[in-house]
């Protein structure tokens, strides 16, 4: 099953040092149509980023 993952990122990383990633937030949604629904609420908020993520049950 695919699951689509939308994560909003807080801050910044560091290009210097790549141990310093920046923190972020993750929410879950089964459809795309969902997980674009909630990009658009974030919209102008920082940076924003959707992936597929598959789930095995």
């Amino acid at each position: 099953m695919k699951m689509y993952v939308v994560r909003k990122y807080h801050g910044h990383a560091s290009w210097i040092d790549p141990k310093h990633l920046a923190e972020y937030t993750e929410a879950e949604f089964e459809t795309r149509h969902e997980a674009l629904a909630h990009c658009e609420k974030l919209k102008g908020k920082g940076i924003v980023e959707i992936y597929q993520r598959e789930v095995t049950e």
